[in-house]
């Protein structure tokens, strides 16, 4: 059935009452909202009310959507203190999930799929990083200590970054567009996508801070500020650089206002700063609870793809295990709490994209990267969230 308006706005509409009852629910139950609403995705997708492929069409939109206001959201509610705290044990906790995932996945995609080594290494980059946007929001609903919890943060920022660089680079190469690999040309492209980026966002936020002050009080200020958000994140992008960092980096500027004040001689208000986060939490709260409907909308399931997600992810699952206890070595941390945090393990709507895009581009095993990344997508968020319920409750 194609798509109406009608149809389009009771999805909306239902969308939001489905969000805010699911964070009824999970102060009652611990069951994060994630799991209604991909659920209700699913059933609309099931029941054919709308086109299926226009959503799938517009998902790199939606995507670029989600991540940014999600990200921007989470750097308003993040003391910058945190954040730097949790960089050094998050970069590791990537680096070393990345690397563990994909030398796993490889191997099934190798023997089991019949993939050649470099179709097999993309389907494990591809779904190798936790999702950032869903990461944040589970580990916003969850009391677990703040370092352990910028960690995690961090962990997933730079997942998503490493895995679409990395990705986008090999699909390049297995499509002609360029010649050879080479190491340090990968690693060039990584710090400067990272080094830009937190650049960028430092230098838009520091700017609109200042700017802010100068047109305080006025109407639709907090609207402008989001033009600014958008407007920052495809000049990020067009300078090869990451609109989810420089997003992330813009907020935090903005909700760390009382330190950054100091350098540009304005004054901040508790009052105003309260009717700020508010204002975002709000539009945040309504684009996040879309995101996850419409990774339900464009999940595709069949059986053999998910025999192979439920394999691939109880392998992510004892991996993440191994990765959290090195990454996390010599912090004080009970073993409820790392049984809490080693089973979140979500994948999301950039591993989607980036799934689409190998059968967009026409590679022989474009079709099975899409329907695994897809299934895998679904599973390791229903686990993810049956985990969190189990573990959280124990905890509590």
């Amino acid at each position: 059935m194609v798509l109406n308006v009608l149809s389009f706005l009771s999805i909306v509409g239902i969308t939001i009452i489905l969000g805010y009852i699911g964070n009824l629910i999970f102060d009652k139950t611990k069951i994060p909202d994630i799991i209604w609403l991909i659920l209700f995705g699913l059933l609309v997708s099931h029941m054919n009310i709308v086109d299926k492929s226009i959503f799938i069409a517009s998902s790199e939109i939606m995507c670029s959507i989600a991540i940014a206001f999600i990200l921007f959201d989470s750097g308003i509610n993040i003391k910058l203190i945190d954040i730097i705290k949790g960089v050094p044990r998050g970069l590791l906790l990537a680096i070393l999930g990345i690397f563990f995932n994909t030398i796993a996945v490889t191997f099934v995609g190798f023997f089991f799929l019949k993939f050649d080594i470099l179709n097999s290494i993309l389907l494990g980059l591809i779904i190798s990083g936790t999702s950032s946007p869903i990461v944040i929001t589970i580990l916003n609903k969850l009391k677990i200590k703040e370092n352990i919890r910028s960690i995690l943060n961090v962990e997933s920022i730079i997942t998503d970054a490493l895995v679409i660089v990395l990705s986008l680079f090999l699909l390049n190469f297995l499509t002609q567009s360029i010649k050879e690999v080479n190491i340090k040309i990968i690693i060039s492209l990584i710090l400067s996508s990272f080094s830009i980026s937190i650049f960028l966002g430092i230098v838009f936020g520091v700017i609109w801070l200042y700017l802010l002050q100068k047109i305080k009080g006025k109407e639709y200020d907090y609207m402008l500020t989001i033009s600014v958000l958008l407007l920052l994140y495809v000049f990020s992008e067009l300078n090869n650089a990451s609109g989810a960092i420089s997003a992330l980096i813009f907020g935090l500027i903005l909700g760390n206002k009382d330190i950054f004040s100091k350098f540009i001689k304005i004054q901040t208000s508790e009052l105003e700063e309260k009717y700020m986060h508010n204002f975002y939490n709000q539009i945040t709260f309504f684009i996040r609870s879309f995101f996850f409907v419409f990774i339900g909308l464009i999940i595709s399931i069949k059986l053999s793809a998910l025999i192979y997600g439920i394999l691939i992810t109880t392998v992510f699952i004892l991996l993440r295990f191994l990765t959290i206890r090195i990454s996390l070595i010599k912090i004080k941390i009970s073993y409820q709490e790392l049984k809490l945090i080693s089973n979140i393990i979500p994948r999301g709507l950039a591993a989607a994209v980036l799934a689409i895009f190998a059968k967009n581009l026409g590679l022989a095993s474009g079709q099975t990267i899409l329907d695994i990344t897809f299934t895998i997508i679904l599973v390791t968020v229903i686990y993810t969230t049956l985990a969190i319920t189990i573990f959280y409750r124990s905890k509590a």
